[in-house]
């Protein structure tokens, strides 16, 4: 009976790591994304102002 106890609980412990994992790392893409979402968002906006710029002068 304690070995079936030691097993429910190695799997137990797995299976609660695993999610932890799964959790840190999704909060970590979701923070990497919003990222670089404003960064390129930021180039964009910068590239805009180049070009119009440039047509205005023209």
């Amino acid at each position: 009976m304690s070995e079936i106890k030691g097993q429910l609980l190695g799997v137990l412990l797995v299976l609660m790591l695993f999610g932890t994992m799964a959790a840190t790392l999704t909060a970590v893409f979701t923070s990497m994304t919003a990222k670089i979402e404003s960064e390129v968002s930021e180039i964009e906006n910068q590239l805009d102002n180049k070009v119009s710029s440039r047509i205005m002068h023209y």
